[in-house]
């Protein structure tokens, strides 16, 4: 419910800073974990919080929309490892792919 209200209520404008904040904080862990990536870490960083973002929202969302459909916390967290260790595997150095720097 409250992220139905805040979509309602809240503008861009409060967005983007949080937004901002959650990718940056992907940087750090990114840097943290030493990974070595073949495209920027801001792109990659920005990618996961996409992918992150849209899994739990639309989720929610269903859950919300259709009690029927209950929330499946195990079912998002192995959907969750399953769409970023793909991605990240596929940008990182070692991965065989073209779009190197």
């Amino acid at each position: 419910m409250h992220y139905l209200l805040e979509r309602r209520f809240s503008g861009l404008s409060a967005y983007a800073p949080m937004y901002e904040r959650f990718v940056l904080a992907w940087e750090r862990i990114l840097e943290e974990a030493r990974a070595d990536l073949a495209v920027a870490s801001n792109d990659v960083a920005r990618t996961c919080q996409t992918i992150t973002y849209g899994l739990i929202a639309h989720a929610h969302i269903r859950h919300l929309s259709d009690t029927r459909h209950p929330l499946d916390q195990e079912s998002l967290r192995r959907s969750l490892n399953l769409a970023l260790l793909g991605y990240l595997n596929s940008v990182s150095c070692g991965a065989n792919n073209s779009h190197r720097r």
